[in-house]
């Protein structure tokens, strides 16, 4: 094909192949940087390594209908199709591209930024001859190929690195039990039937609650994923890890994975909940394989920055509505993965995790349990950004929960036909099922929607379910608090597997197998906490205690803790805690008492009533 002169008119292919090498370049370009933010700055970017194509692939698409316009355009103004009128359009899109991801600017300063690199790139002299074009249709190919590499060459050298370490790890012990974990994310245990609750949402949980141990009084360690489950797998309180809303858990503790692979144990992990679970939030140590980003159209859409912005303005919502799930993974797909991948362990005892997110806002789930609970007269209940209760009517939330109840019916229909298969397959008999949650989900109670902002039982308060069939466990249901920070410990004296690295927390192996306990007999008590800008200010908390019968909550608020409030509820007969018990004469002078417990179990002293913050 000739090249043409700096001054001359591109033929509509050609325009389009400048848009290509600019879309492919871009690309590299971005991945690059969001590599480095990441690498570099320890930035969690929600992003797998399958974007290193998927950003070029979604550039390309952009790029394409910039360039179907400029042709277009070229029609009725012969000037626009001239090269350097496409190289300034297609530059200032793939420089957008990067200037998109700058924060805490606004986008109008992002955009004019962009264009701005993109008109002085073209006023230097090399773009006044006709070499930069020559060297644009010239590489095209290369660049396309090196795509096309980098994102095979992934997934090859994953594939390849996850078979060695399964090789390498120790002979693992024929007779240990295995372990699965099922973390039902943002499941509160007021909404189980297993726990009362007055619509029938969990019956096959129920039926295995008959045959296992229900912790009717288990608490999260913090009202969302990332510091609950960080506390699951290291045995660590939220305030002692780096587990924030944009920091990943760091290596600094060992987790569970890690001390069961170290055992023989072939870990695995398939996660749905991409936004705080994934592989860069710290989860996946330990893990041999771990599933967590997975291709799909709204995934696609969303793995570039420009990607992204039309994603915000909602004009592509029909499309994820009639392809439905707007790219989540359901339940079925988690435990269609874990089944696939369970052969390929080999005899190997196994353990396995496994992040369900259908109940998740927005509640989501396929028919029937999409209606099972819904009154469809009721109005929608809003966007899921906004957690102000006064922003959604009583009908609107209402809608909600009902939504909420039928995809928590639907993901408990799921684990019984993954039991049911694992039972078929011989598997179930030796294998530790636990079924947890990382928090709860509040529907206006204490003027509080969603979770993340109280520690209320509504938020905290979550199903935790034994089962082991082959491990003289007793069945029955144990009405003493227990916290996330003593699981890890129990899973490791369960399996028998020694505790080489030194992961805190009491085994409940007592409790689960019906014996008096010490820790019960000693008023067990729970902690959780929150920081609603950990890393921002990690001094404002706000704390959770159980014990003595009773939930103290000290609360932290107004920059670095400028004002504390205290709230103290009883256990029994106030499941929703309706009765603040501080307001009382009685209650009052039972608080210093629980200062003085929280203080020793946060390690230092925390602010006083009405003091400047904490000491």
């Amino acid at each position: 094909m000739s090249q043409p002169p700096p001054q001359g008119s591109l033929t509509g292919a050609e325009t389009l192949r400048i848009g290509f090498w600019f879309a492919l370049l871009g690309g590299i370009v971005e991945f690059s940087v969001r590599q480095l933010e990441f690498h570099g700055f320890g930035r969690a970017i929600h992003q797998g390594w399958s974007s290193v194509w998927m950003i070029p692939l979604n550039n390309t698409v952009v790029f394409t209908l910039a360039g179907l316009l400029l042709i277009a355009a070229a029609r009725w103004m012969p000037a626009v199709g001239r090269p350097g009128v496409a190289v300034v359009v297609f530059a200032a899109f793939a420089g957008c591209g990067v200037t998109l991801l700058l924060p805490r600017i606004h986008l109008a300063s992002q955009i004019v930024l962009g264009i701005g690199m993109a008109v002085g790139l073209s006023r230097l002299p090399w773009f006044r001859t006709p070499r930069p074009f020559r060297l644009i249709l010239r590489t095209l190919p290369a660049l396309a190929l090196a795509v096309a590499v980098l994102g095979i060459g992934y997934e090859v050298a994953w594939r390849v690195s996850e078979r060695r370490a399964l090789s390498r790890l120790p002979a693992g012990r024929t007779e240990a039990p295995n372990v699965l974990l099922l973390l039902l994310d943002t499941v509160r245990a007021y909404s189980l039937s297993v726990y009362g609750y007055e619509l029938p949402t969990t019956p096959r949980l129920t039926e295995l609650a008959r045959r296992g141990v229900v912790f009717e009084r288990a608490m999260a360690s913090s009202p969302w994923t990332l510091p609950s489950h960080a506390t699951m797998f290291t045995g660590h309180h939220p305030q002692e890890t780096s587990a924030g809303f944009v920091t990943p858990l760091d290596g600094a503790h060992p987790t569970l994975a890690e001390a069961l692979r170290d055992d023989g144990y072939a870990t695995a992990g398939f996660v749905a909940n991409i936004a705080y679970t994934s592989r860069e939030h710290g989860l996946a140590r330990g893990f041999v394989h771990y599933s967590d980003f997975h291709v799909s159209f709204v995934t696609l859409v969303k793995s570039s920055a420009w990607g992204r912005l039309i994603h915000s303005t909602g004009a592509l919502d029909p499309v994820y509505d009639f392809l439905g799930a707007r790219g989540r993974k359901y339940v079925s797909k988690i435990n269609d993965d874990f089944l696939a991948w369970l052969p390929k362990r080999g005899d190997r005892p196994f353990f396995a995790f496994l992040n369900y997110y259908n109940a998740h806002f927005r509640y989501v789930a396929p028919p029937p349990f999409d209606t099972m609970f819904v009154d469809q007269s009721l109005p929608d209940y809003g966007p899921d950004e906004a957690d102000d209760f006064r922003m959604h009517s009583p009908a609107q939330r209402k809608r909600a929960n009902q939504s909420y109840d039928g995809a928590i019916a639907y993901t408990d229909h799921e684990i019984g036909a993954l039991l049911a298969e694992l039972d078929r397959r011989g598997v179930l008999e030796n294998t530790i099922v636990v079924v947890a949650s990382d928090h709860g989900e509040q529907f206006g109670e204490h003027n509080k929607l969603w979770h993340g902002n109280s520690l209320y039982r509504q938020v905290i308060q979550v199903p935790l379910i034994v089962l082991w069939p082959r491990g003289n466990l007793v069945p029955g249901r144990i009405a003493t608090p227990v916290g996330y920070r003593d699981f890890p410990a129990t899973i490791l004296d369960l399996t028998g597997v020694p505790n080489a690295r030194g992961i805190p927390g009491e085994p409940l192996t007592r409790m689960l197998r019906g014996s008096p306990d010490s820790l019960a007999a000693a008023n067990y008590r729970v902690l959780a906490a929150y920081s609603p800008d950990r890393d921002l200010r990690p001094a404002s908390y706000s704390y959770s205690v159980m014990a003595e019968g009773e939930h103290y909550i000290r609360w932290l608020t107004g920059g670095l803790g400028t004002t504390v409030v205290e709230e103290l509820y009883a256990l029994d007969g106030d499941p929703l805690e309706e009765k603040d018990l501080a307001q009382t004469a009685e209650g009052a002078a039972r608080l210093p008492r629980f200062r003085a417990l929280l203080d020793s179990l946060v390690g230092r002293p925390v602010a006083e009533p009405g003091a400047a913050g904490p000491r």
